[in-house]
């Protein structure tokens, strides 16, 4: 159906503490499953697990092509912080990938959970 991968900051962020920190690094919903709420569930799951619920801050990295992803992550207290580039295994450069962060003291208690 879907997972959901959590763990210690390591999008490139300048500013923040990391041990105040971490990242939503993987939220996948199968296609033919989309839009049936099994995301939400899954992000309500990563921002009520003890290691998030902990940290100040929440640092995302999306492909800045993904509006739908983005959307997604919008409506549940993330928003667009930066930018970097996405290097592939080879070492080539991709189209850029957006930051986008959740800050627990200024987004609602359930996220749109």
């Amino acid at each position: 159906m879907g997972f959901v991968q959590i763990g210690s900051l390591r999008v490139e962020t300048e500013g923040y503490d990391l041990s105040n920190t971490r990242e939503l690094r993987r939220l996948y919903v199968l296609n033919e499953l989309q839009n049936h709420g099994i995301g939400a569930r899954l992000m309500g799951a990563a921002l009520s697990h003890p290691s998030t619920l902990a940290a100040e801050h929440i640092c995302l990295d999306v492909w800045e092509m993904n509006a739908g992803a983005v959307r997604f992550y919008e409506r549940h207290g993330f928003r667009v912080v930066g930018e970097r580039v996405f290097e592939v295994a080879y070492g080539e450069e991709t189209d850029p990938d957006l930051v986008m962060r959740f800050d627990r003291s200024s987004s609602p208690a359930t996220a749109g959970a």
